[in-house]
């Protein structure tokens, strides 16, 4: 188990099978790049300087390796930046910026979640990230959605510098989790070419709702391996999985 205390990030983009934990959440998190050595897919988790937020950012970045590295360095920077704060649509749009004006030919997307283990609420952003899912006991998995403006916002990195990205809040407790991933995973097809889709995914979170997060994290891996029948491993996959502890 991997504990991250005050004013600490960590993560990356590199193969990982990991559980972490700090005073608000325990989580585990598996990433399996395509290449098998530093991928697209950029995770990162942080703790305030207080002891009192939590963040967890997932990152589905377009290439591999030195490709991606640009990309993984400028979230490492702003999550450091905004590591006090509950602003995590303010990391998005820094982020979106710099990826336009630098040139870096990328179309990417993220997804910030903040969690307040003051008083129980996550602050959630997406720039074209899959929802987040959360699950609450009698309620189960449902998807955490950003509503739609007039103008185009929340839009994947790399489209529109002016693109704007908002954020929402939900009151949760502990025992709650949630479930954060990549498209590698709802995209990776069976020898017939379906999608394991997200109608899958949420089905095999049901079934296992009543495991431990280490267990539930195997047994899904188990799931997609059999679905795809050897065919996992041509996109990046990333989850994460996490539960809010008791205060």
């Amino acid at each position: 188990m991997h504990r991250i205390y005050c004013s600490e990030i960590w993560g990356g983009n590199g193969k990982a099978d990991d559980d972490v934990c700090t005073t608000g959440i325990t989580a585990t998190l598996l990433s399996s790049p395509a290449d098998n050595a530093k991928g697209g897919d950029v995770y990162y988790f942080s703790v305030c300087s207080h002891d009192i937020l939590t963040r967890v950012v997932l990152a589905d970045m377009r290439g591999h390796g030195a490709a991606a590295a640009p990309l993984s360095d400028w979230l490492y920077e702003l999550m450091l930046q905004y590591m006090n704060s509950l602003d995590g649509a303010g990391i998005l749009t820094e982020l979106n910026q710099l990826v336009v004006d630098r040139g870096h030919a990328a179309i990417s997307t993220a997804t910030v979640l903040t969690y307040n283990r003051q008083d129980n609420r996550l602050h959630y952003a997406s720039a074209g990230h899959p929802s987040p899912l959360c699950w609450g006991e009698g309620v189960g998995w449902r998807g955490l959605t950003i509503p739609e403006t007039a103008d185009p916002a929340n839009l994947p990195l790399g489209i529109v510098r002016t693109a704007q990205y908002h954020q929402q809040e939900i009151q949760l407790q502990a025992g709650n989790r949630l479930f954060v991933y990549t498209d590698g995973i709802v995209e990776c097809t069976n020898p017939e070419g379906d999608f394991f889709d997200e109608a899958r995914l949420e089905t095999a979170l049901e079934v296992n709702q009543n495991l431990s997060l280490f267990e539930l994290k195997r047994d899904l891996w188990q799931t997609l391996g059999y679905f795809a029948q050897g065919n996992l491993g041509q996109d990046d996959c990333t989850f994460i999985c996490l539960e809010l502890n008791e205060a």
